[in-house]
């Protein structure tokens, strides 16, 4: 397991923290606003006299700075150097759908794809309708002219 100490977490949570304001970074207090951990706990933190905030921190830190809480987990020690496959599996989708939610063209994608999705349904069910009345030997026979 790699424990970061305490100082070491601190700094690598302020590098997130100033990264992701880009030009203007976010403030402490933007960030307690965000997480609902106070600003003072956040300073403690990042200046090594935390030296392991609670998962319950970490997950509000993780959802309010848009980081991955399993990579949050794993800097402050809590997690096995090398991952489970299951688990970081879970960390590269984690990933995948953070930087899908800081895209805003993946977002309006997503957003068009479940109105389509919404319109589509009531059709859908229309068809499943009449397939569910059809004889067996009919709906055999349109398979095969699908396939």
């Amino acid at each position: 397991m790699v424990i970061m100490v305490s100082k070491e977490f601190g700094q690598y949570l302020k590098k997130i923290r100033i990264q992701k304001g880009g030009r203007g970074h976010w403030s402490l207090r933007s960030v307690a606003s965000r997480s609902g951990v106070s600003d003072s706990y956040l300073s403690q933190i990042e200046n090594g006299k935390i030296s392991s905030p609670s998962f319950d921190v970490l997950k509000k830190l993780s959802e309010s700075l848009k980081h991955p809480y399993l990579d949050l987990l794993n800097k402050a020690g809590y997690l096995p150097e090398k991952l489970p496959p299951e688990l970081e599996m879970m960390k590269i989708l984690t990933d995948e759908v953070i930087e899908i939610l800081n895209d805003p063209l993946a977002m309006k994608a997503a957003s068009m794809t479940h109105r389509v999705k919404k319109s589509s349904e009531p059709v859908m069910a229309q068809i499943l309708e009449q397939i569910s009345n059809m004889d067996p030997e009919r709906i055999t026979a349109l398979l095969k002219v699908l396939k």
